[in-house]
């Protein structure tokens, strides 16, 4: 190595080196160093370096990165040394080198922290990418052990549904095989079970009161004894003399038409009922209901009366239906439940064959024309029987239109009630009337509030039922209607429903004058 080569690597060495302690280097200027004070007077006197630039190198561009760092390091050691390179580079001042010196070591600490971080970063991405990739793992055995499991449950669930298909194909089979040992017992039943159906949808779409709902009949109710009222108010007279003047033999027979729902005293009108100006059309409506709820809900069997040419237009009192009453008792007390089935079976082959049809007798089958017009007739002769009975004594008919009017109402009523009759007797359900007797004996003749059978009568004004609590029954305006289960079970026979409740008549009520 040349000597100024091998001094400007040492000078090199020396500059580029750690600072000690001592001597930062970035802190302390660099001294000149002693002797040539040729070397100082070209410093002092820069204007003589100017004739060297034309024997410097050529520019950096043109060089290699060795080369342009070789060239420095070799201006750094002559500027310590005082003195130029063989190149004829000025020397540099020394504030110069010691900027060059520290930016060097400034932009190599900057490298070193840049390192660090991109290195640390480096690992912290490579640890990320480790959980990430842990995590897929795991997701990917978690999926497909769920699916694994989705598949051997549905397997298993395939496979029970194949047994059980097997064992119900077995069970068909077997009773195939069961059913062709008896072929002529099995065509039997079904033929009998097709016709109960058969009748049962047939009565069902009659919209007979069969298949009416328990509101539905008791909206029936509802509007029947309105209607009730709306006929006693319009066809009875006013004047309480009437009754008072009456024979005494018509006296007798008006009494004891009204003592099953009045409570006479000594045979006689209770004091609170004679003189009354409204009292006329009030027994009227309750003479009424009386009389057709005592025909079509005491017994199924008027329509037996009604089959019979020689009863259905007769106003006497009814024959067949006695004898068959008495029958259907013995079978209640002997055989309560099959007494019920016989009595609903009996009633709705009626019914369904016209009993219960409202239908115009021009547009009814053949088959079904004459039971609907029995009903007819007899409903005609109840209609007769009830005008001609103790009814006339509260009537005011002054002309025959307004005599064919009244007539002509009370028959259609009549006819509906025999109609809807017909249909809840078809019912499972039996039906009962409750008059002032039964009010005499289960609540010794007065008035409760917590009664459910029964509310007080009011026409015209409203009153409040607590202020008639525990007043003495004068008068049941309407019976009640209830309907009791007959099917076996626990306290079957206890459940009732009410479907017209009776109107009762206390002292305390002032509607009625």
């Amino acid at each position: 190595m040349a000597p100024h080569q091998r001094a400007a690597s040492d000078a090199a060495q020396g500059s580029l080196g750690p600072p000690s302690a001592e001597d930062p280097g970035h802190s302390r200027p660099v001294q000149d160093p002693p002797g040539d004070e040729a070397s100082l007077a070209a410093q002092k006197e820069p204007e003589d370096a100017l004739p060297a630039i034309h024997n410097l190198p050529p520019p950096p561009s043109l060089r290699s990165p060795a080369e342009v760092t070789r060239d420095r390091l070799l201006a750094i050691a002559s500027q310590i040394t005082g003195g130029t390179d063989r190149a004829g580079w000025p020397g540099i001042p020394t504030h110069m080198m010691r900027q060059w010196y520290e930016d060097v070591v400034e932009e190599k600490w900057k490298l070193s922290r840049q390192l660090q971080r991109l290195e640390e970063e480096h690992k912290q991405t490579k640890a990320a990418l480790r959980r990430e990739i842990a995590q897929l793992q795991q997701a990917n055995m978690r999926i497909k052990w769920e699916k694994d499991e989705t598949l051997r449950l549905a397997k298993a669930h395939s496979q029970r549904l194949e047994k059980d298909q097997d064992e119900r194909i077995r069970t068909l089979e077997a009773m195939k095989a069961e059913r062709g040992k008896k072929p002529v017992e099995f065509m039997m039943t079904h033929s009998a079970a097709k016709a109960i159906i058969n009748e049962t949808k047939t009565f069902a779409s009659s919209a007979s009161a069969s298949s009416a709902s328990n509101d539905d009949v008791k909206a029936w109710f509802s509007r029947q004894t309105q209607d009730w009222y709306d006929w006693a108010k319009d066809f009875s007279h006013r004047d309480p003399a009437r009754i008072e003047a009456l024979l005494p033999s018509e006296r007798r027979e008006f009494l004891a038409a009204i003592s099953p729902f009045v409570a006479l005293e000594e045979g006689e009108l209770p004091k609170e009922i004679c003189g009354k100006g409204k009292m006329s059309y009030v027994l009227l409506q309750a003479l009424l209901a009386d009389f057709v709820c005592k025909e079509a809900f005491k017994s199924p069997f008027w329509v037996l009366d009604a089959m019979q040419p020689s009863v259905a237009g007769s106003t006497g009192g009814a024959t067949a239906k006695d004898g068959l009453a008495d029958l259907y008792g013995e079978l209640m007390t002997e055989y309560d439940r099959n007494a019920h089935q016989w009595r609903s079976i009996m009633m709705r082959i009626i019914a369904v064959n016209g009993m219960c049809e409202m239908k115009n007798l021009k547009g009814e089958s053949a088959e079904s024309r004459p039971y609907a017009a029995a009903r007819r007739t007899y409903s005609e002769g109840l209609t007769r029987r009830f005008l001609k009975g103790p009814a006339r004594f509260l009537l005011s008919l002054e002309n025959p239109s307004q005599h064919s009017n009244c007539s002509k109402r009370l028959g259609e009523s009549i006819e509906k009630m025999l109609q809807f009759s017909a249909g809840l007797w078809s019912r499972r359900s039996f039906i009962n009337s409750l008059s002032l007797e039964h009010f005499q004996t289960a609540n010794q003749g007065r008035f409760s509030s917590d009664m459910k059978n029964a509310e007080l009568y009011q026409s015209d004004e409203l009153e409040q039922p607590s202020t008639c609590e525990g007043a003495q029954i004068i008068m049941v305006v309407l019976p009640a209607v209830i309907a009791c289960r007959t099917e076996q079970g626990q306290n079957c026979p206890a459940v009732w429903r009410p479907w017209m409740k009776a109107q009762l008549l206390v002292p305390q009520s002032e509607s009625y004058r």
